[in-house]
């Protein structure tokens, strides 16, 4: 069967470039090899994620060399850089919901959370290391893969993972149309919403990326991960975070930029939806909002469709978490006020992201 799917995908390739029939899942520089599967409307409508979770028993792929996956894309693209909107997050402040009810508009492709955009964040605080022009050549093809559509009409809207605000900009630099939301959570309601569960493994696996980051933006900056409470690596997490989106905000590209405040955003849907539209330029805005009011993702989780969940539910969760995390949530607060102090690099980081 495996040898059937490499012959199948081989013959397919040429045509890699022409829609989003093949989906280059998983790219791996440092064994020149790339993880391509067969897809189509449904398979990006109905995944949630665009990483591992995604592949199952019924997926049909092949690994193939790099090097002839970039000669693909190179045939194919004829140089052409696409345009795309792009949603950036701090973590866990709706983004998932704004990029399936963004899904409800006709003619937009959501693609959420592809594995070779954390690859190119990775790279990018790497790409010291890497000779000459290897990052940025990888970087433009891995963005024309990601920006291919099903019909010219179709508007494609990416929502990278938290870790990639890193290479925000330079996704936004890729055409001159590209347009980003930048979407957040006050601190507070991070804390009380990440505390309140069992396990949270991003806050670890993501801790050295996200401070590599930070030492970028912010001289003398340097924590060890083992010598920080639960609280404290959840604060550092949006600091981080909320610190890459201060840093986009005050640049070159804040023409391109769009802030939102996730509870805002909860508090006046049909403003803020429309703001959305707006700065996307989403044709036929007006249909299209109340099409997206009416939708069904409203009440349900959006990591998990099939679960039941509406606004209420989420604040009823986080103020149950807000009395039993109290401690911690302070703690996280106060660490993070102490940061900004010893660092006044930081300090224009709350002018748009309070704290609470």
């Amino acid at each position: 069967m495996q040898d059937q799917n490499q012959t199948r995908i081989a013959k397919l390739l040429p045509g890699l470039m022409e829609s989003p029939a093949l989906f280059v899942h998983e790219i791996r520089p440092d064994k020149g090899v790339a993880l391509v599967i067969e897809a189509d409307r449904s398979f990006y409508r109905n995944a949630v994620f665009l990483d591992q979770r995604v592949l199952n028993q019924k997926s049909k792929g092949a690994w193939v060399p790099l090097d002839l996956l970039w000669r693909h894309v190179d045939a194919g693209s004829g140089g052409r850089i696409a345009p795309a909107s792009f949603i950036f997050h701090t973590g866990h402040s709706g983004s998932t919901l704004i990029s399936r009810l963004l899904d409800e508009v006709p003619n937009v492709l959501g693609i959420r959370e592809p594995l070779p955009l954390r690859t190119m964040a990775v790279g990018f605080n790497g790409r010291e290391s890497l000779p000459e022009g290897a990052f940025e050549e990888a970087f433009r093809r891995t963005y024309q893969l990601l920006v291919r559509r099903f019909s010219p009409e179709q508007q494609v809207i990416i929502k990278a993972t938290s870790m990639c605000n890193n290479i925000a900009h330079l996704l936004l630099r890729q055409n001159s149309a590209n347009r980003g939301l930048l979407l957040f959570v006050k601190l507070e309601v991070y804390l009380a919403n990440m505390l309140d569960k069992k396990e949270t493994p991003d806050i670890e696996s993501f801790f050295t990326h996200r401070l590599t980051g930070l030492k970028k933006l912010v001289r003398g900056m340097d924590l060890e991960m083992a010598a920080l409470s639960r609280p404290e690596k959840t604060a550092f997490s949006w600091l981080a975070e909320a610190a890459e989106f201060n840093s986009l905000n005050t640049g070159q590209d804040s023409s391109k930029i769009l802030l939102m405040d996730f509870d805002r955003f909860l508090s006046q849907k049909d403003i803020h939806l429309g703001m959305i539209f707006s700065h996307f330029g989403i044709p036929g805005a007006k249909e299209a909002l109340g099409r997206v009011l009416a939708s069904p993702v409203f009440k349900s989780y959006a990591k998990q469709p099939d679960f039941a969940f509406t606004p209420e539910n989420r604040e009823a969760i986080l103020n149950e978490s807000r009395a039993t995390n109290k401690a911690g949530i302070d703690e996280g607060l106060k660490f993070v006020e102490g940061l900004i102090e010893s660092h006044p690099a930081l300090e224009g980081v709350l002018t748009k992201t309070p704290l609470s």
